[in-house]
């Protein structure tokens, strides 16, 4: 009984990853830029990327948030705020 307890409570604490993803041209320029939970092999097989183009992975990183009822992703915690270079700043 103690060991399906605390099966359900960990359960509670669920945590994905989010990619930040580029979709390229044929030339390799970038046409779009996304933020998913799907990585770049995932993408192509969900979404209709045009023929000859490439989904290519700029980052990634975890989330520990509920996301139901289509709330938005986290942010990336490398670009949520500038982190100082010292302890002096």
């Amino acid at each position: 009984m103690l060991f399906w307890v605390g099966l359900f409570i960990s359960s509670l604490f669920a945590e994905y990853r989010v990619h930040k993803l580029a979709i390229l041209d044929p030339a390799g320029q970038k046409v779009k830029e996304v933020t998913s939970t799907l990585d770049d092999l995932q993408y192509g097989q969900y979404f209709e990327v045009p023929q000859n183009y490439h989904v290519q992975l700029l980052d990634s990183w975890k989330c520990y948030e509920f996301t139901g009822d289509f709330k938005p992703h986290c942010q990336n915690p490398k670009e949520a705020g500038r982190l100082p270079s010292s302890a002096a700043e």
